[in-house]
């Protein structure tokens, strides 16, 4: 006999669920494939999880802290001063140049309850008076890059790479060959999850602009 749900079963969107993670190669016969233990050993939403399991090196911290980046919004007081971080187009790539000074010029790598994650100097709540960045995001994203880059069994690196044209080219590729289908228009993916995990901060009107591949749409 079937367990009592606390709620009603949305039967539509459970038929919607499953297809969408079958046609993703996630499933498979009711099953988790291997493709899809691996996108659901990451630590974020789904679709971040896809572009990490496919990143390369290069792209790898990029993708890392940007899945880690709750917007760029969220992550700045009302007045800011981004000279010289912002991507045009890119929410996602301008908060991950925001991290990246913050790492480069007063960060470390330690060690918290024995696991490896950004640690940083006091001088960088200066740094973050002047930019009008909030200290706490600046830990809540490297906690969250920590968390990523520990599934993946990989080495945190101790510098981040400036974000820059070349990397948003990269990125934007790896967005059209591993989600062309989910990316959509108006605050949303096609799959009906929300885009501010990939495509930006989740305003409804502003998708386009605030975009993590400078506003690829197919």
């Amino acid at each position: 006999e079937a367990p009592e749900l606390p709620v009603p079963l949305a039967r539509r969107a459970y038929r919607a669920a499953v297809r969408l993670l079958t046609e993703r190669g996630i499933i498979a016969g009711g099953r988790l494939t291997d493709y899809g233990r691996d996108v659901e050993a990451m630590p974020v939403e789904r679709p971040w999880g896809e572009l990490l399991v496919h990143a390369d090196r290069e792209v790898l911290p990029f993708v890392a802290v940007a899945a880690s980046v709750e917007s760029l919004h969220r992550m700045t007081r009302e007045e800011r001063d981004l000279h010289g971080l912002v991507v045009h187009g890119s929410d996602h790539l301008s908060a991950y140049n925001v991290f990246a000074e913050a790492v480069n010029a007063y960060g470390y790598v330690g060690l918290v309850y024995g696991l490896p994650r950004h640690l940083f100097a006091e001088e960088m709540e200066s740094w973050a008076d002047d930019r009008g960045v909030l200290v706490k995001a600046i830990e809540d994203v490297a906690l969250g890059t920590a968390s990523v880059y520990r599934t993946l069994e990989r080495p945190l690196p101790e510098r981040l790479p400036r974000a820059a044209g070349a990397v948003r080219r990269r990125v934007r590729a790896l967005l059209a060959r591993v989600l062309p289908r989910d990316l959509g228009i108006g605050g949303g993916l096609a799959s009906g999850e929300s885009a501010r995990g990939c495509l930006g901060d989740g305003d409804e009107a502003r998708v386009r602009s605030f975009a993590f591949g400078g506003g690829f749409v197919p």
